[in-house]
């Protein structure tokens, strides 16, 4: 809507600039970060550490390296995060607004456009790159009816990721949030825009078995949603209205989770070998994800051979090369992966990466000082500061799947880390120089 604002969250020089257009800012407590340590990973935690020992053999096909002191050391952790968490809650104002001059409006305007572009021209690279190994409908047909090798093939081969090019396909976690403003903004529908960027990700998830990348569009955007706004929409306007819908969104989790299973590992390899049906299959697998990320840590924690493996918490091929000859416990881990445990779940949780990279102790340091960040940044969210706004969405993502992985430390979250450095920065010079015309304009003679 547009109103004369007698304050500017980002900008308070401009607070006389006439027509400037406000949205609502809502940071309840059930998507702030103590509410996405209550939605996902303290129940994921909780489910993975009490599983039978004779799960991760008979289920997984991974022999058994976690330990009661990893179990503790995972729940010591996860309460320090939580702790952080809550102490900065207070912090957090509940309700408020970010307003906008026709120059940070326009800005919104063109950032949207210029990211979608480069989002969705990264992935048309990657599916011309993909055509040009090789990759037709056949492959497709093959992966749909659930053929042994076609995943493989898909994601070894064909749809093989290239550095610079494919990398790129990440800021669709910033699209996604900016759409959504810009539609509070300018009243243009942000639905065609993130229903494209989910249709992507669903097909990266399909062919390329990358699940992820549909999760953090949704979450980014579902981030998004809840926070421009005046009110929280009826399913979180109560305690039990909050705890119904989380347990919603775990049944969808599964759901969701087994539908990809279906074509990625059900169809051409369990059905015939598992116990049971899809149903079971899914959360069980799913409960599988969980518990063998927090088993290989315990097995990463086990190959170092210092307390000082920095290089645990950076994952991915950028990563890899930069790394070189320190990135050699990581490496050895890998192998191990291979060797000794089983290559098929091979995520690490990100609850206890920290520790095997720096100690125990410097672990869990890490957490506090991680917690504390995470916390300032949804308080600054909270007091209308666009930045951290759009960083919050994407930081989420990383709360939520504390548990399954060390997620700010992968090379596809640098990616939005650099789209965020180069937003600031872009929206600080377009502030800056409205400000200092709107200086100017106010000394001239009425």
């Amino acid at each position: 809507m547009t109103t004369t604002a007698p304050e500017i969250a980002d900008a308070p020089a401009l607070a006389d600039t006439p027509s400037t257009t406000t949205v609502p800012i809502l940071l309840h407590w059930a998507w702030s970060p103590v509410g996405l340590m209550l939605l996902l990973p303290l129940p994921a935690l909780v489910a993975a550490l009490t599983v039978p020992d004779d799960y991760y053999v008979n289920l997984w096909g991974q022999p058994l390296f976690v330990t009661a002191d990893i179990k503790l050391q995972a729940l010591l952790y996860s309460a320090v995060i939580l702790g952080v968490f809550v102490s900065l809650q207070p912090l957090i104002r509940r309700s408020g607004q970010l307003s906008f001059s026709p120059a940070q409006v326009q800005w919104v305007v063109v950032a949207t456009t210029v990211l979608a572009w480069i989002t969705f021209a990264s992935y048309t690279a990657w599916l011309v790159i993909g055509i040009a190994r090789g990759m037709d409908l056949g492959i497709i047909i093959d992966l749909v009816e659930g053929e042994a090798s076609a995943p493989y093939r898909l994601k070894e081969f064909y749809l093989d990721p290239v550095s610079g090019v494919t990398t790129w396909t990440q800021l669709a976690i910033v699209v996604g949030p900016l759409a959504v403003l810009r539609g509070k903004l300018t009243g243009r529908s942000p639905v065609p825009l993130v229903v494209a960027l989910l249709v992507v990700a669903a097909a990266r998830a399909l062919l390329f078995s990358e699940r992820l990348a549909l999760l953090e569009v949704f979450v980014s955007v579902a981030i998004a949603w809840l926070v421009f706004r005046d009110k929280p929409p009826f399913f979180f306007r109560s305690t039990s209205a909050v705890l119904l819908s989380y347990a919603s969104l775990w049944v969808g989790l599964i759901v969701f989770f087994g539908v990809f299973e279906y074509t990625r590992s059900w169809l051409h390899y369990y059905a015939g070998r598992f116990d049971g049906g899809i149903v079971d299959f899914a959360w069980q697998r799913l409960l599988g994800y969980y518990a063998t990320a927090i088993n290989n840590a315990a097995l990463q924690g086990q190959i170092a051979d210092s307390d000082f493996s920095f290089a645990f918490l950076l994952q991915g091929d950028l990563y890899a090369t930069l790394l070189g000859p320190a990135g050699e416990d990581a490496s050895r881990f890998a192998t191990s992966l291979q060797t000794l445990s089983n290559p098929e779940f091979s995520n690490v949780s990100g609850l206890l990466v920290p520790g095997n990279a720096l100690g125990s102790l410097g672990g869990l340091v890490f957490w506090v000082i991680s917690a504390a960040v995470i916390g300032i940044v949804a308080i600054l969210a909270s007091r209308g500061k666009l930045l951290a706004i759009l960083a919050y969405c994407t930081v989420g993502i990383g709360v939520l799947e504390i548990v399954r992985l060390f997620y700010y430390g992968t090379s596809r979250y640098l990616a939005v880390v650099i789209c965020l450095l180069a937003l600031a920065l872009t929206y600080f010079i377009v502030t800056r120089a409205h400000a200092q015309e709107t200086r100017i304009l106010r000394r001239l003679p009425e």
